[in-house]
């Protein structure tokens, strides 16, 4: 098993190789400290302006409705798309997502700052996954993600314990401030990043020449079939992530705790990501990694079921804690997967991206959505194990029904040299 040598070993090889992965990572940490800061404040937002669970659900959902109409355009958006333009975006857009939430609680103005925050969480998830398809090894992509997702998982493990410091009745302005600021501590790091990190060109032969939108629409279609099961596969933790963020704020547990439990519950949460990233490279090994993400699944879902029956305060924050483990090691997997397509297809890459986060905007549609229906219906607690329910029959299906490898090159058409 890895200990603290290996553990800093780790570190001291990715620091001495990979300058601009660590300068991605802290971009990607304090930008994360501003969303998950907003994030954790929308849900009490939304309620406490008189809108029911059930539609507050629908209107954090709608977020992802203008990620995926985002998507589709993206292609005509940005002409050469690579992740120093989408970053470029995401922080320009982002700055606006504040400003919006503090200056109105009427439903047109939170629908406009769902459109606002779905782009930019849109150009987020493309970027990254453009920066470790161009600019990182093939065989170290699931290593440069666990890497990532150690930084995401800090900053949201931050984000909650920070803006729980201010009630959700009325927010103060330093609340906003605050996120501004890390926004702009994001921006000095993206600065940082064009200097040392160039962009690696899409070689003459390989370059897309797609004649008109109903050819892309084909590819897409293509592109999506293909590789279905494992779309399939990232929709469903986006949906188990939507529920947790939707949800857990709203949860009341009275306890002797001098933190309110939703806030331990979060943490609990965040901790075995935070935990797991740097070693999810050794974790998989020579394993199938496509095996592996299915099974941490299966067994994370089944932690989830327990949620139907169990009631005690200490107990429910272990389960949290301990579905968590798998989802922290299923999604850098996932991501290295999609990765090891885009560097074996990379004619294709957009495609392949984008197909990505259309399926990752209907997980974040389907998660807030269910996450307040059933909230609204079967209660707090008990949507959990419903999701989890659900989460262990698809794991399951996944595991029989998924091709052991799926040659994506062949399948497109692409022709290998």
């Amino acid at each position: 098993m890895p200990n603290i040598k290996h553990l800093y070993l780790h570190v001291r090889h990715y620091g001495m190789k990979h300058h601009a992965l660590y300068v991605v990572c802290f971009m990607i940490f304090f930008f994360l400290l501003f969303d998950g800061m907003l994030m954790f404040h929308v849900p009490l937002i939304i309620t406490n302006a008189g809108i029911s669970e059930t539609n507050m659900g629908l209107i954090v959902g709608f977020s992802s409705v203008a990620g995926i109409i985002f998507d589709l355009l993206l292609t005509h958006v940005l002409k050469k798309a690579n992740f120093r333009r989408m970053f470029l975006m995401m922080l320009a857009i982002a700055s606006l997502f504040p400003l919006i939430l503090w200056k109105g609680e009427a439903v047109l103005w939170l629908m406009l700052g769902m459109i606002v925050w779905g782009i930019y969480f849109d150009l987020y998830n493309c970027g990254t996954l453009d920066f470790v398809g161009r600019m990182i090894p093939k065989e170290e992509h699931t290593s440069s993600f666990g890497v990532i997702d150690f930084f995401i998982s800090t900053a949201y493990l931050i984000a909650p314990l920070i803006a729980s410091v201010f009630t959700a009745d009325i927010i103060h302005q330093n609340f906003f401030f605050i996120a501004w600021g890390f926004l702009g501590i994001a921006i000095l790091f993206y600065f940082a990043l064009r200097r040392i990190a160039p962009i690696k060109e899409v070689s003459v032969k390989e370059q897309k020449n797609i004649a008109n939108f109903f050819v892309e629409f084909a590819l897409h279609k293509k592109v999506a079939v293909t590789l279905f099961p494992l779309y399939l596969f990232s929709t469903m933790l986006t949906i188990i992530e939507a529920c947790f963020w939707i949800v857990a704020p709203l949860m009341i547990i009275q306890t002797d705790w001098s933190i309110a439990f939703a806030g331990v519950f979060l943490f609990a949460h965040g901790l075995p990501s935070f935990l797991v990233g740097w070693l999810v490279g050794d974790i998989v090994g020579k394993r199938s990694k496509k095996r592996t993400a299915f099974t941490a699944l299966l067994i994370g879902s089944l932690i989830l079921v327990n949620f139907l029956y169990v009631r005690n305060p200490v107990l429910l924050i272990l389960l949290s804690f301990l579905s968590a483990i798998c989802t922290g090691i299923a999604w850098p997997v996932i991501k290295s997967i999609f990765a090891d397509y885009v560097s074996e297809a990379k004619s294709n890459e957009q495609e392949i991206e984008l197909v990505q986060d259309v399926f990752t905007n209907i997980g974040f549609i389907l998660g807030p959505a269910v996450g307040g229906f059933l909230a609204a219906t079967v209660g707090h607690i008990q949507t959990f194990g419903v999701v989890g329910i659900v989460g262990a029959l698809l794991a399951i299906s996944l595991l029989i029904f998924t091709p052991r490898h799926i040659n994506i090159a062949k399948e497109l058409g692409i022709e290998q040299s």
